[in-house]
């Protein structure tokens, strides 16, 4: 789908650096591969990874991807790089092999044979061009789905918080929707652990 002439980042396919971490295949002093799936078991990419020399880190990934039936071959050697994190120690990223930024996600548009940043290609998200009111939808849908309760069941009450999640993160995720639905005109749903949790804010940011 394309808007405006630019294409959506939601109809890419988009390789996200995040999962290769957890997964432990992008770590210190590692050379690894395996494989990737992209929507399915069609859309295979193998990968390899390198980076027991600090000065050239980089993860090359080979395969073909299939585009409205039309298949390309993909090979692209990426460069790896860490940057530091606010909150202590380093955070890996992938370089734009075409602008040199440090970014999370690169993406491979329709039609394209390698993964780039998003302002390499130039890509709009599919929230640019809706209007107050369909945003105010996403946003009511999103927060419900992060407390756990079913995102189209708009106007029921919320969930308790869920076991792990801090409580000025409820309280913020609980704000969210209730503004979110009085822009849509929606009416509050009274009673409920909807508001049977509020921890005072002044409390939960150290003020007296």
């Amino acid at each position: 789908m394309r808007t405006g002439g630019r294409a959506l980042v939601e109809t890419t396919f988009s390789l996200d650096i995040r999962p290769l971490v957890r997964a432990g295949a992008i770590r210190d002093d590692v050379h690894a591969d395996g494989k990737m799936t992209f929507g399915s078991a069609d859309d295979e990419l193998t990968y390899e990874v390198s980076t027991r020399d600090r000065a050239n880190c980089w993860m090359r990934v080979r395969g073909t991807i299939c585009w409205s039936g039309k298949r390309r071959d993909i090979d692209d050697e990426i460069s790896l790089a860490t940057v530091r994190h606010p909150g202590g120690g380093r955070r890996w990223c992938f370089v734009c092999p075409a602008q040199g930024w440090r970014v999370r996600k690169l993406y491979l548009p329709a039609g394209a044979r390698h993964f780039r940043s998003r302002q390499a290609y130039d890509l709009a998200y599919e929230t640019e061009h809706l209007d107050d009111r369909e945003r105010a939808w996403r946003r009511v849908r999103k927060c419900r789905r992060q407390l756990g309760s079913d995102p189209d069941g708009l106007g029921e009450p919320y969930p308790e918080k869920p076991a792990g999640m801090s409580a000025a993160r409820y309280a913020y995720l609980l704000d969210r929707p209730d503004a979110a639905e009085e822009d849509l005109g929606l009416p509050l749903t009274l009673g409920g652990p909807r508001f049977a949790y509020r921890p005072d804010r002044n409390r939960l940011r150290g003020r007296p």
